[in-house]
């Protein structure tokens, strides 16, 4: 049997970026991206990358996948951090708790969704609303963390979730529907 994989988008999804948003800038959440965000340059710049450090996972992620990682799947962190944060991430997903992985920054939306196919990903787990329609039109399951600004994206193949713990009781006989 082959391994699965799993990918895992981090701002948004298994870190609470908005939350650090709103207290800094006040953004917006119902459209993506913010419009009234940070500075365009804001997140590749040293301010920016010691921003990631006051992150907050969201409560029962890492309890989640350390699950899925446990039944067999391996997972790949994929994201749109710059790739000046990839010690900031690396070090933030294992101080939290996540199980290990590869780490690939600064993919843009359709880089996420050429990579999730050329590997044959079994699942996606994101909350851009264009990468998860992409992710789904690409036949590839997608778990949407649920925010304003995504509710209006709804295709068969995505489940939305609103809580990790709704993942971590529910992900392994979902993933076994293969």
């Amino acid at each position: 049997m082959s391994v699965m994989w799993i990918g895992v988008d981090i701002c948004n999804t298994i870190a609470n970026v908005n939350l650090e948003l709103v207290r800094r800038f006040n953004i917006a959440l119902d459209v993506y991206p913010a419009a009234n965000g940070p500075p365009r340059d804001f997140f590749s710049s040293p301010e920016g990358v010691k921003f990631f450090w006051n992150v907050e996972p969201f409560p029962h992620a890492a309890q989640a996948l350390r699950r899925i990682a446990g039944a067999g799947y391996r997972l790949a962190y994929v994201s749109s951090r710059p790739r000046e944060t990839y010690f900031v991430t690396k070090r933030w997903l294992a101080l939290c708790g996540f199980p290990p992985g590869p780490v690939m920054l600064g993919l843009a939306a359709e880089r996420k969704v050429a990579l999730a196919t050329r590997y044959g990903l079994a699942g996606f787990f994101e909350d851009d609303p264009a990468v998860a329609a992409a992710l789904a039109g690409a036949g590839i399951r997608v778990w949407l963390k649920d925010w304003p600004y995504n509710r209006k994206v709804g295709v068969k193949q995505l489940v939305r979730f609103r809580e990790w713990r709704e993942i971590a009781r529910s992900i392994i006989p979902v993933c076994r529907q293969d």
